[in-house]
C-alpha cells in the first residue's frame, strides 16, 4: 500500500519526458540505491576517523606514518579493512551509525560544540584584549593631557616668578635710586659758610661739583637723573676757586 501510494503520487507530479511508467517495484528497487550509497560512504569516513583520530596531533600521524613505513603492517581489525569497495554490492540494508563517545553524545556534534565554544573564548579574549588596550590608551592620553597641564603651569610659574623677580629689581633699584637722590639733596642743601673746618668744608665742595658734573653729563645724554635744581645753586659760584686765596670765604 505503501509503495503504490509513493508510485500514484510521482506518476502524478512528474513531468511528461515520454517515459514509461514506473511501478511500485520499479520505484522501491531505485530508492533502496540511496541507502546502499549512503552505508559505503558512512564505511569511507569511519574508515578515515580511525586512520586518524580527532584526539591525534599532527606530529602523532607523523610518527604514526614513519612507522608504518619502517615496520611490517599490523594486523587490522576486520571493523577497519585496509581498502573499501564501493562496488560491492549489499542487499542488506544497514541502518546509519554515528560514533558517540562516553556522554552519549555524537562525536561530530561533540566537536562542532567544542568548535564554538573555543571560538567563542577566543572572541571574548580578542574583546578582553581590545578593552585592555582601550582603557592602557586613555591612561595615556590622560597621563600626557596632565603632564602637558602640568608643564604649561610650571612655565607659568616661572613666568611669575621672573616677573616677580624683575619686579623686587626695579623696585630695589628705585630705592637706591631715591636713596642715592636723598644723599645728593643733602649734600647740595649743604651751607658750606656754617662749616668752620676747611678740611671738611672742601669735602662738601667737591661733592657739590661732582653732583653738578653728573647732572651735566645726564641732560646731555638725554637723561633725567639729575636730583637736583640749578636754581638752587646760584650761591654756588662762590666756591668755585677753592680754599685760601681761591676765592672761598675766610676761615
Amino acid at each position: 500500500m505503501l509503495w503504490g501510494r509513493i508510485s500514484e503520487n510521482f506518476e502524478s507530479h512528474k513531468r511528461d519526458c515520454g517515459q514509461a511508467p514506473q511501478t511500485p517495484k520499479s520505484l522501491q528497487c531505485r530508492i533502496g540505491l540511496i541507502p546502499k550509497a549512503i552505508n559505503k560512504f558512512r564505511r569511507c569516513i569511519r574508515q578515515v576517523e580511525n586512520l586518524n583520530p580527532s584526539d591525534a596531533s599532527e606530529l602523532d600521524i607523523f610518527e604514526y606514518f614513519e612507522g608504518s613505513q619502517t615496520r611490517t603492517p599490523i594486523s587490522r581489525s576486520p571493523e577497519t579493512p585496509s581498502t573499501v569497495d564501493l562496488n560491492a554490492d549489499e542487499d542488506e540494508q544497514t541502518p546509519i551509525e554515528v560514533c558517540a563517545d562516553s556522554s552519549g553524545q555524537p562525536m561530530g556534534r561533540k566537536k562542532e560544540k567544542m568548535r564554538k565554544r573555543l571560538a567563542a573564548d577566543k572572541s571574548a579574549l580578542i574583546a578582553g584584549m581590545f578593552q585592555e588596550n582601550h582603557a592602557i590608551l586613555e591612561t595615556f592620553k590622560r597621563g600626557e593631557i596632565k603632564r602637558n597641564e602640568r608643564l604649561a603651569q610650571m612655565d607659568n610659574d616661572a613666568t611669575i616668578r621672573y616677573n616677580v623677580m624683575m619686579l623686587q629689581a626695579e623696585n630695589k633699584r628705585n630705592k637706591l635710586q631715591l636713596r642715592r637722590e636723598k644723599q645728593e639733596r643733602e649734600f647740595m642743601e649743604k651751607d658750606l659758610n656754617s662749616i668752620s673746618d676747611p678740611i671738611e668744608r672742601e669735602y662738601f665742595r667737591d661733592k657739590k661739583l661732582e653732583i653738578v658734573e653728573k647732572g651735566a653729563r645726564d641732560s646731555q645724554v638725554g637723561g633725567s637723573s639729575a636730583t637736583f635744581n640749578h636754581d638752587d645753586f646760584n650761591s654756588f659760584s662762590q666756591y668755585q676757586g677753592g680754599y685760601e686765596g681761591n676765592d672761598l670765604p675766610p676761615y
